[in-house]
């Protein structure tokens, strides 16, 4: 579709937009008024049959977290970290919440509990999509149809039923029991049956966890949505379930790893310490005279004191220097484990920098969590958020190192007392030093066996609670649904709202792209000519007009048009109209002595002639002398508005190369001061008569007699007369029929007559809608 051409600078202000779109839509009340019931009424269906303002809504079930305390009272990173909401995504888990709600069977609409009592799915289940239909003939009888591709309807019938007799449905692979409700108020429904991927899939897409933002927060949430508020309510508590269920289970299975690991270790220990305590009794046995002194005593259990605690700094050493091998040697993504790991070990050896590092990554690691489901992992935000995991990574291994070399000065100070003390020992007799050895030894041992000892007892108690360090704290609740009332009225709003914008869009759309104008602000918006006037409708009231007839019939005179102003029977605005028409075509006649001007349109059947045969008699009107020419040789019609003889006219002047004065070919009027000259006969070849020279003379003959010619010429779309003999006329006005006159036509005809265009003095709208100035005309007490 072409648009108007239009200068783009041009635009109407908002009271002329206004005005125009009410003016439009007056036009179009009848069609907007349908459009809008039936729009309105096929969106009220489509809301309530599709049930679309039941939109899906939250469930939320609240998950403690009972974090343990670690070293300085700081809260243990691995029972809260991003671990456990990992677990909590993990198919695993959701497949086997899938598999216990029979999550694979998918209503189209409506709620599960509102059709069956119960769902099993095995494993032979065919996916597809099932249209179970009720025969409202029979009242009874279901049909179940599967289809496993669009359309539903043409599906293969895989079961039909008898209400009557039962309320099963037993398709291949699945199992139905159909509700009380269902088969008290049967109807049709449809339902798929889905891969567990697929439903595993939708859980995930609808499910958001949100964990901890802080080190006093205890708990985090798991919400889902859905449009089956029951259903995603039991969906959410089954994941929140399940979830403590697993986390319990990973717990015993770590638990029983360290028992085992510490059972390996005591068992070692404890032979160990036989070995020395049955060393140390030979020796006393074969040496019953020997002891040690009380100093040697104190020298001893100090040396044993230091070197237990040196083998602890020593065992703290070697791990902080796997961590940092670790580190060094892992990946950008896989140094978050590790960073993990370091951070708990500084935390359980009172490094204070370690909780504010341990709280700071979990709250970095949930927003990256986040924004992964949000963004792409290019996108900046996600780019910066990884920036600070890595400086805070960094910062860990930082402590790691410090934390390291401050070990490794411990280790070497004690290294040192162990020296000064063993150096005591050496100054015992020989058998004393034996003595000595033996006992330290048997006090090391001793007291890893009992460490051992006590935390393979800690572990045991731990595998006897059945208690996990996360719990649900508040389950979730069914979202409560819409109230009817509100539902109701949401409907007619939306319904009405649709309504006004299905109807109305169409309108406003074909409106840009029209190429007619019915008001002054179509044309505007069309062509860059000035408007001179829009003249309304003539209608002729019925009294007048058979006042005015039967007048002329009494007289036996000819009829002239009751579209002109002086017969009395047009309304009084259509008078101030052209008096107004002929004030601004006068305007533009300052500074020139002949006023001449030529009356065309694009097209026939425009109104020229009526504008034209108006216009002169308000020249006439404001007392100039003037001559109306009709110069339309092949279909004139000027003498048959004002009721006179077609010839002689303008063809017998042309025709005789007169160049004398014009009376014998003028006819006058009964309006003072105004002739009129027809068309005259009908010729065939027109462009011999009508030529520059020719008109040229005869105009400087009418101008000799009158004040003003008026000449009306043939449409400019049909033949090129106007463009022929424009030159010798001083102005020239386009009239435009409302809601007939293709407006880009006329500019590409202009175009192609670029000193016509240059001539035109506006452009007169025939038959426009009335406006506010109408309304005026007709009531204002200056107007008799």
């Amino acid at each position: 579709m072409q648009t108007p051409s239009v200068d783009p600078s041009r635009s109407a202000g908002l009271p002329e937009i206004v005005r125009h779109y009410a003016e439009l839509f007056r036009r179009k009340k009848w069609l907007l008024l349908i459009m809008c019931l039936i729009a309105t009424g096929l969106a009220g269906y489509c809301i309530i049959a599709f049930d679309l303002l039941k939109h899906a809504q939250p469930a939320t079930v609240l998950i403690g977290i009972d974090r343990p305390l670690v070293g300085n009272g700081t809260i243990g990173q691995e029972s809260m970290g991003p671990k456990k909401i990992e677990l909590i995504r993990s198919r695993a888990l959701l497949q086997r919440v899938v598999a216990d709600l029979s999550l694979c069977l998918r209503l189209e609409k409506g709620m599960r509990e509102e059709f069956f009592d119960s769902i099993a799915l095995g494993p032979t289940a065919v996916y597809g999509t099932y249209r179970v239909r009720w025969d409202p003939a029979s009242k009874q009888a279901l049909t179940v149809y599967l289809s496993k591709a669009p359309p539903v309807y043409r599906g293969e019938a895989v079961f039909r039923s008898d209400l009557s007799k039962s309320a099963i449905l037993e398709i291949p692979g699945t199992f139905l029991r159909l509700n009380e409700r269902f088969i008290r108020n049967p109807g049709t429904f449809t339902f798929s049956i889905v891969s567990t991927r697929r439903a595993t899939d939708n859980i995930l897409d609808n499910m958001t966890i949100e964990g901890p933002t802080s080190r006093k927060e205890n708990y985090f949430t798991i919400t889902l949505s859905g449009r089956d508020y029951a259903l995603t309510t039991k969906i959410v508590n089954a994941i929140a379930d399940l979830f403590v269920l697993q986390n319990l289970s990973f717990e015993k299975r770590r638990v029983h790893e360290r028992i085992e690991t510490l059972g390996k270790q005591l068992e070692l220990a404890r032979k160990q310490l036989a070995t020395s305590d049955y060393a140390l009794r030979d020796f006393l046995t074969a040496n019953p005279a020997s002891a040690l002194d009380k100093q040697a005593e104190r020298t001893l259990g100090s040396l044993v004191q230091q070197e237990s605690r040196g083998l602890e700094l020593e065992s703290f050493l070697n791990d902080a220097a796997t961590l940092q091998k670790e580190f060094a040697l892992a990946p950008g993504e896989g140094r978050i484990d590790i960073v993990r790991e370091i951070l708990i070990l500084l935390s359980s050896k009172n490094v204070i920098r370690a909780s504010v590092l341990q709280s700071e990554l979990s709250r970095l690691l949930l927003e990256k969590d986040a924004l992964e489901r949000t963004y792409s992992k290019g996108h900046p935000l996600v780019q910066a958020n990884q920036q600070k995991i890595d400086g805070l990574a960094l910062q860990a291994s930082q402590a790691l190192n410090d934390f390291y070399q401050d070990i490794s000065r411990k280790v070497s100070e004690k290294k040192d007392n162990i020296s000064q003390l063993s150096t005591r020992l050496r100054s015992l007799p020989q058998k004393g030093m034996q003595l000595a050895e033996l006992q330290r030894v048997q006090q090391i041992n001793s007291e890893s066996y009992s460490m051992l000892m006590s935390r393979f007892n800690e572990a045991k108690v731990e595998d006897a609670v059945e208690v996990s360090d996360a719990f649900v704290m508040d389950y979730a609740v069914e979202p409560l649904p819409m109230p009817p009332m509100q539902k109701l009225l949401i409907t007619l709003v939306l319904s009405l709202l649709a309504g006004l914008i299905t109807s109305i869009a169409p309108i406003v759309f074909f409106d840009q792209y029209r190429r007619t104008a019915f008001s002054e602000i179509d044309l505007f918006k069309l062509i860059d000519i000035p408007i001179l006037e829009s003249i309304p409708v003539l209608r002729p009231a019925p009294q007048a007009q058979r006042t005015a007839r039967e007048r002329r019939e009494a007289a036996g005179k000819p009829k002239p048009s009751p579209l002109l102003i002086t017969e009395g029977v047009l309304p009084v605005y259509a008078k101030e109209v052209f008096r107004s028409l002929r004030t601004k075509i006068l305007l533009s006649f300052l500074g020139i002595n002949q006023r001449s001007i030529l009356i065309t349109s694009l097209d026939s059947g425009a109104g020229k002639t009526i504008v034209a045969a108006n216009h002169g008699i308000t020249l006439a009107q404001h007392g100039l002398k003037t001559l109306i020419v009709d110069s339309d040789l092949r279909r004139g019609t000027l003498h048959s508005v004002f009721g006179l003889k077609q010839s002689p006219g303008l063809s017998e002047y042309l025709g005789d190369n007169s160049e004398g004065p014009l009376p014998e070919s003028i006819q006058h009027t009964a309006i003072s001061g105004l002739d009129v000259m027809a068309s005259g006969q009908l010729v065939s070849d027109v462009s011999e008569l009508i030529t520059p020279f020719r008109m040229g003379q005869f105009l400087t003959t009418a101008f000799l007699l009158y004040d003003a010619v008026v000449i009306d010429t043939p449409p400019l779309g049909v033949v090129a007369d106007a463009a022929v003999i424009h030159e010798k006329f001083s102005k020239c006005m386009i009239v435009v029929k409302a809601g007939v006159t293709d407006i880009n036509d006329l500019n590409e005809k202009l175009k192609e007559y670029p000193p016509i265009r240059n001539k035109i003095v506006g452009i007169v709208l025939n038959q426009a809608r009335r406006d506010q100035r109408f309304k005026y005309y007709r009531s204002s007490p200056y107007i008799s």
